[in-house]
């Protein structure tokens, strides 16, 4: 193991290596380059505010008969777990996009129910 990367492990008592945790939150994640960090928050802007533009033509138009109940679901599903992985791990940009990703998703699913 690298120098660098033993500041942000450390081994448990079953001899397996796991991240730091300091406070309570994992320490590895925070060796990431800057340049790193942009390329997520520019995904994590970028996915969640793709959303809008539908969000907005289905409440216009009052109709979403073209939307797929159970995609949009899954997706609702899967941004869920997300949300709670971010959770989990302790990081607030996985836990942002995600919760707010839900929020389109889960109105646009709303709609799908409430317009057809």
């Amino acid at each position: 193991m690298d120098q660098h990367a033993a500041r942000f492990t450390e081994i448990g008592k079953s001899g397996i290596e796991r991240p730091r945790r300091i406070n309570g939150v994992s320490r590895k994640s925070a060796a990431l380059h800057p340049a790193i960090e942009i390329i997520g928050a520019a995904a994590a802007l970028i996915t969640t505010l793709g959303w809008i533009p539908q969000v907005t033509k289905v409440a216009r138009e009052r109709r979403a008969d073209d939307i797929s109940l159970s995609a949009t679901s899954a997706i609702a599903a899967g941004v869920l777990l997300w949300t709670l992985y971010g959770l989990l791990i302790g990081s607030w940009p996985v836990i942002i996009a995600n919760a707010a990703t839900f929020l389109f998703v889960i109105a646009i699913v709303g709609m799908k129910l409430r317009f057809g």
